[in-house]
């Protein structure tokens, strides 16, 4: 199965929320972010999320069925995030986008959601790498 029928299968009628740090989505959260543009899948965007409220990241979250990130984890409002997903009791998708390295490679135990990676550096579709993590 390629790579855009795996995505296809896993995120088609779901509902994408994108946190950023910066001002626009691109990198690789920006070439997913236009490959869902592109499959109609529904999507919203979260800027500058260090400026956010944390109760208004946290409703954005609980409403969406997949969050998506690009590596890395920085910052102290990041780590905030991730711990409050963490607890959350409705498991969602957590996809992490990333360039060279993911954050994680195996799921943290005590997790309920479930986790992938995507390297889509490369606008290339056919070069990306979708996975999902396990124990």
């Amino acid at each position: 199965m390629s790579t855009h029928e795996k995505l296809i299968k896993r995120f088609k009628g779901k509902r994408i929320l994108f946190l950023e740090n910066d001002y626009n989505l691109h990198n690789s959260v920006g070439n997913f972010y236009n490959w869902c543009i592109e499959n109609k899948i529904k999507t919203n965007a979260l800027f500058r999320i260090k400026e956010l409220p944390m109760d208004y990241i946290l409703d954005q979250v609980l409403w969406f069925d997949v969050i998506a990130f690009e590596t890395q984890w920085v910052g102290e409002k990041s780590y905030e995030i991730k711990e409050a997903i963490s607890k959350l009791t409705d498991p969602k998708i957590i996809l992490e986008c990333y360039c060279y390295k993911p954050t994680w490679y195996r799921k943290p135990k005590g997790i309920k959601h479930t986790l992938f990676t995507l390297e889509c550096h490369n606008e290339d579709i056919n070069e990306w790498q979708f996975d999902k993590l396990k124990f």
